[in-house]
């Protein structure tokens, strides 16, 4: 395990990134550190991840040393909750603009595409006491892994050394997300708004959709998103519905 510090714009700490050689689930790691802390921007890295989780449940699959996995310890203004997932894909799709020339979407609610693959991925996992927000933010990105080697995964997803000449090297662009994290979480908290920039990546926007969540089923098509970023489903009968979480069946 090692340590370094970013500095950090929002608390005027410094964030401290805490690497290992090896970790089951940064995400389990981080939330173990913040109950011991308790404070903000503690970064979990590493690039063996072994029991990584995603969203609902599922798996997040890398191999050592060709994917990047980091978890973030964060407290947001309970206000800007709905507004980070919007602002957390955009920070990548900047990232990921930078390192190569291929189109870069957002796949609601947290997917990042590249030419219509998954790259990368966001988890944000929340416990709210008392109107205090406790969050744990997980990014997974695909370096250089073969998703062809893994049949659940196999023309779903691609990794960014595929779409670029230069060399993707794991240290340097880890370094660019987290700055680019901690800069649009900084401006978020401040009262920007990510919404009218990410809705220009959103992929969802006019296609007729399924979204479940453990209670219900919504169909019908997204005709737009709403200032904290919820999307706008118009069912068969024009009924309009704000969505802010669930997952595209």
């Amino acid at each position: 395990m090692s340590d370094s510090s970013h500095d950090s714009a929002n608390s005027g700490l410094p964030w401290q990134i805490v690497s290992y050689p090896r970790l089951p689930s940064t995400m389990d790691e981080a939330w173990l550190l913040f109950r011991e802390n308790k404070r903000e921007g503690i970064v979990v890295c590493t690039q063996d991840q072994y029991q990584g989780r995603g969203r609902n449940g599922k798996t997040w699959i890398g191999k050592p040393g060709e994917s990047l996995a980091f978890s973030v310890t964060l407290l947001p203004d309970i206000g800007t909750l709905l507004l980070l997932a919007p602002a957390f894909s955009l920070a990548l799709v900047h990232c990921f603009r930078e390192v190569q020339d291929s189109d870069v979407k957002v796949k609601w609610p947290n997917d990042i595409l590249i030419n219509g693959k998954k790259v990368a991925g966001i988890l944000m996992e929340t416990v709210i006491q008392d109107n205090e927000v406790h969050m744990v933010l997980g990014i997974g990105i695909n370096l250089t892994l073969d998703t062809d080697e893994f049949a659940e995964i196999e023309n779903q997803a691609t990794n960014l050394q595929d779409h670029t000449s230069i060399k993707i090297k794991p240290d340097p662009l880890q370094e660019m997300v987290i700055v680019e994290l901690q800069r649009i979480y900084t401006l978020v908290q401040n009262g920007w708004s990510p919404v009218p920039e990410w809705k220009t990546y959103l992929t969802t926007i006019g296609q007729w959709v399924k979204i479940g969540d453990k209670s219900r089923v919504l169909e019908g098509r997204v005709v737009d998103v709403d200032s904290m970023g919820r999307l706008l489903i118009q069912d068969g009968t024009g009924c309009l519905t704000p969505i802010s979480s669930g997952e595209l069946i």
